[in-house]
């Protein structure tokens, strides 16, 4: 997910990863492009518009962000074999 904070500049978009070391984390997105050829050969970013008033989906959204940011991320074979998944409540 691609996220852009108020108190950074116009071109400072953050990108929220998980990876293995580092569990999940913000990482500056100009930072990565210079590897992303090494594991992607496309991304695509998408702009998403929401409808009604923003305030309460930025609020949600800001939650979620709190929530998983510094999480372990975990994930093996046996999981994608049975199929679970975890859902934040």
């Amino acid at each position: 997910m691609c996220v852009k904070f108020s108190e950074s500049g116009p071109d400072d978009i953050h990108i929220l990863e998980a990876t293995g070391n580092n569990g999940v984390h913000f990482k500056r997105f100009s930072n990565s492009m210079l590897h992303l050829g090494d594991f992607y050969e496309e991304i695509t970013i998408r702009h998403v518009t929401f409808e009604g008033s923003m305030a309460p989906k930025l609020d949600l959204l800001n939650k979620f962000l709190i929530e998983v940011k510094g999480k372990e991320y975990s994930f093996s074979m046996v999981q994608l074999k049975k199929g679970i998944s975890i859902a934040l409540s």
